[in-house]
């Protein structure tokens, strides 16, 4: 879905198996997976700066939240290089003010 640019495609895919998982007995592992799933789209909205705005537009629900807060925040990427940890920071910025939260 994603090499498709189809972000909301993949968003809605990891919000139904979020839900299977949930629902079924693998709840231990799922978080670790959904984080998986989660860090590998996340990774991918930065190839293009499209995929980063229609990102920042979605309405994720609180674990997506905490995940691409705790992404955006994250400097144990194997690659990151200065120009990329100040796009983070500044899409972390940009996702807090479209949400209303200044503090």
């Amino acid at each position: 879905l994603l090499h498709c640019g189809l972000i909301v495609e993949a968003l809605k895919f990891e919000r139904n198996w979020n839900r299977t998982c949930k629902s079924g007995q693998q709840k231990s592992k799922s978080s670790s997976y959904i984080e998986a799933l989660l860090y590998h789209l996340f990774q991918y909205c930065e190839t293009d700066p499209k995929y980063i705005e229609l990102l920042l537009q979605l309405p994720l629900d609180p674990i997506e939240e905490e995940c691409l807060i705790q992404y955006l925040k994250s400097d144990n990427d194997p690659l990151p290089s200065p120009s990329t940890q100040l796009a983070r920071k500044n899409m972390l910025v940009i996702y807090f003010l479209q949400r209303g939260r200044y503090n």
